[in-house]
C-alpha cells in the first residue's frame, strides 16, 4: 500500500491534469498487481513441489496477458515417476500448454467478439485494459474458445448421460426451431440450424423470462436435433410430459420431425409459428378489402376452417372478377388457401389459450443474437470460424461461457491437488538443500560447483525450427 501511495504522489508531481494521472497510473499499477501476482504464483509452485518425489528438470519463464496486465513468472517443470513431463503450477492454475492468454481474457474477448467486429474487440481491449491486442488475434482466441466450449459441451452431454441425478418431471416443454441463411467465404450459402426448449415463463418485474432456456445451433440439423435429443434424455423424465413444439413449417422443421422428441404421439402438440402466419397473410391477402381480412383473421384465430374456405372463396370471387386485380392477386389468394389448408392441423391449436404467455414464438425473435452479429457484422464466415461462433454465441445465450471454460481443465490429466493453506514450509528450509543446489529461490541464482543452470526463452512455438533447438538445448540442462 506505501508504495502505491508512493507512486500516486510522483506520477501526480509529473502531469498536470487527471486525464494524465489516469493515463500514466494505469500502466504502473498493473505492473506493481502484476508482480505481487508472480510472486504469490511462484510461492504457490514452491509449495506444489515440495516433498514431492518428482525429478525437478528446470525453471521455465511463462507470459501469461491477463485482464490486469501481462504477467510474467517461473515455475518448474518436473518428471514423475512414470516418466511424463508437466508444469505443477500450470496444472494447478488451470492454465492449458502453449496459450498466452488467461482463461478469463479469452472468455471475455470471445463474449465480445459475439457481439461486434474483431476490430471493436481489438478498440476495447487495448482501451480497457492494460495490454493490447490485434484483430488477427482476436480471431485465434474466438476460434480456440470455439473449440474449448465443442469439447466440453461433449464431456457434459457424455457425463448427463451416465449420470444417477434424478431427472427433471415438468408437466409441459415447450421446444421450438427454425433456421436462417449464412453467406460464407466465395459467396456459397448455408443454413444455421436452431432448437431451443424452456419449461414456460416467469414474470421478473416487467420483463418475461424463459425458464430454464436451453439452446443448440449448428450447421447440421440432424446433428442438432440428436443434441437436443440427448439433453431431454439426460435432464427430463418426458413419460407424461406435453411437448408443445413450434416452427414455420418450412423444409426440415414440419411437425412430424419434432415428434422424436415426445414418447407418444398423444403427447405432442405442434403449433404453427405467428410471426410467420401474421406475415403470410400480410404478404397474400394485403390487397383485399379490411373488412375481409379482418373476416379472414377471426376465421384461423377462431379455428373455423368452414368459414375460411368462405372467406377464400370470396377473395377469390373479386379476384377474379374485378379488373382492379392482375395475375399476381389471383396466384396470391391461391397461395394462401394452399398455405392455410397444409398448415391448418398446426393452426387449429392455435384456438387454445393455453400456449399463450408460454414463450413460444420467442425463438424468432432471439434469432437476432444470431443474425445480427453473422449477418450484419460478419458479410462472410469460413465453416470453421462460423461453428466456432456458433459455440460462443450457445454458450453465451445459455449463461454458460464462464463456467464451460472453467471447465477446459478436465481434458488435462490433473496432479494431485494441493491445498496451500495445508502445506507449511520451516522457515530455515533451503531450496538449495531439497534439490541438492540447483533450484533457484526467491527468484535469484544459487551458488553451486558446476555449470550454471541456463535456459533459451524462444518466445514462440515449439514448432518452429528456433524452438525445436530451443527444447533440444534446454533438456541438456542439469536438474534444477
Amino acid at each position: 500500500m506505501e508504495s502505491i501511495v508512493a507512486v500516486t504522489r510522483d506520477i501526480l508531481k509529473e502531469t498536470e491534469s487527471f486525464i494524465q494521472f489516469e493515463a500514466k497510473f494505469i500502466p504502473v499499477l498493473a505492473e506493481l498487481v502484476c508482480t505481487q501476482v508472480a510472486e504469490a504464483f511462484e510461492e504457490l509452485d514452491d509449495q506444489l513441489c515440495l516433498g514431492k518425489d518428482w525429478e525437478i528438470l528446470r525453471r521455465d519463464k511463462r507470459t501469461v496477458q491477463c485482464l490486469f496486465g501481462t504477467l510474467q513468472f517461473r515455475r518448474r517443470l518436473i518428471r514423475s515417476k512414470d516418466g511424463k513431463q508437466s508444469y505443477p503450477l500450470d496444472t494447478k492454475l488451470g492454465l492449458a500448454r502453449g496459450r498466452r492468454y488467461s482463461p478469463m481474457m479469452m472468455a471475455q474477448v470471445a463474449n465480445l467478439a459475439s457481439h461486434t467486429v474483431l476490430r471493436t474487440v481489438s478498440m476495447a481491449v487495448d482501451a480497457f485494459t492494460p495490454g493490447s491486442i490485434s484483430f488477427q488475434t482476436v480471431d485465434k482466441i474466438y476460434q480456440q474458445v470455439g473449440a474449448d466450449l465443442k469439447e466440453v459441451e461433449a464431456a457434459k452431454a457424455t457425463a448427463a448421460a451416465t449420470s444417477n441425478e434424478p431427472k427433471r418431471v415438468v408437466s409441459r416443454l415447450f421446444i421450438e426451431g427454425d433456421a436462417f441463411q449464412i453467406k460464407l467465404k466465395g459467396g456459397r450459402r448455408t443454413y444455421v440450424h436452431r432448437l431451443q426448449v424452456s419449461e414456460g415463463v416467469e414474470n421478473n418485474g416487467k420483463r418475461h423470462q424463459l425458464i430454464n432456456r436451453k439452446v443448440f445451433s449448428g450447421l447440421d440439423r440432424e446433428r442438432v436435433f440428436d443434441q437436443m435429443s440427448a439433453y431431454l434424455d439426460a435432464h427430463y423424465d418426458n413419460k407424461t410430459t406435453e411437448i408443445i413444439t413450434g416452427s414455420d413449417n418450412g423444409s426440415g422443421y414440419e411437425p412430424n420431425v419434432f415428434q422424436v422428441f415426445a414418447k407418444t404421439r398423444k403427447q405432442h402438440t405442434h403449433i404453427l409459428d405467428v410471426y410467420h402466419l401474421n406475415n403470410k397473410l400480410k404478404e397474400r391477402f394485403n390487397m383485399m378489402p379490411v373488412e375481409l381480412k379482418q373476416r379472414l383473421r377471426k376465421a384461423i384465430f377462431t379455428g373455423d376452417h368452414k368459414r375460411m374456405n368462405t372467406v377464400m372463396d370470396t377473395a377469390e370471387a373479386i379476384v377474379t372478377g374485378s379488373e382492379e386485380y392482375d395475375q399476381d392477386d389471383v396466384e396470391n389468394v391461391e397461395s394462401l388457401r394452399n398455405y392455410l389448408d397444409r398448415n391448418w392441423t398446426s393452426i387449429a391449436p392455435l384456438t387454445s389459450v393455453d400456449w399463450h404467455h408460454t414463450g413460444l414464438g420467442s425463438c424468432e425473435s432471439n434469432h437476432r443474437a444470431y443474425t445480427y452479429r453473422l449477418k450484419k457484422q460478419g458479410r462472410s464466415w469460413s465453416v470453421p470460424g462460423l461453428n466456432a461462433m456458433l459455440e460462443i454465441i450457445d454458450a453465451v445465450q445459455n449463461h454458460e461461457l464462464a463456467e464451460s471454460l472453467s471447465q477446459t481443465t478436465v481434458f488435462d490429466t490433473p496432479l494431485p491437488s494441493v491445498d496451500p493453506e495445508s502445506v507449511q514450509i520451516p522457515k530455515d528450509f533451503s531450496l538449495k538443500t531439497l534439490f541438492g543446489g540447483f533450484a533457484r529461490a526467491d527468484g535469484e541464482h544459487v551458488e553451486h560447483i558446476g555449470a550454471r543452470h541456463g535456459v533459451i526463452d524462444a518466445q514462440g512455438l515449439s514448432g518452429t525450427s528456433f524452438g525445436r533447438m530451443a527444447h533440444s538445448l534446454n533438456n541438456l540442462n542439469p536438474v534444477g
